[in-house]
């Protein structure tokens, strides 16, 4: 992706973040019991929750930033490093929770992204 966004440089998630994979098949169940199944897609896209439990308050500020005037949360996509394979995926925001805060300039809270 030339000129595409990165994702910005702060605390990487907590332990507990997850990763999944999209179910692309659909499935007709009939009235004697068998199903009949396809794919319904030809991507099976990967899906993050990304979970901070100690994330210093001018990173949270810095992702904030990020979100609202950079990806404008889902109108564009940016590239992001996943701390579990290592590997740079090309991802859009999907959704978040609110954050808390949790000590002195500490705040606590998850987003989610997923492929694009």
């Amino acid at each position: 992706m030339a000129d595409a966004l990165k994702w910005p440089d702060i605390t990487p998630p907590s332990y507990g973040s997850t990763e999944d994979v999209e179910d692309t098949s659909i499935r007709s169940t009939f009235e004697d019991g068998t199903i009949q199944a396809r794919r319904k897609y030809t991507k099976s896209r990967k899906t993050w929750v990304l979970k901070w439990d100690n994330l210093p308050y001018a990173e949270y500020v810095t992702l904030m930033d990020f979100l609202q005037n950079k990806s404008y949360f889902s109108a564009k996509p940016f590239e992001w490093v996943s701390p579990i394979d290592g590997k740079t995926y090309a991802v859009r925001f999907v959704e978040k929770e609110a954050f808390t805060s949790k000590a002195v300039n500490m705040m606590t809270g998850s987003i989610t992204i997923r492929e694009d």
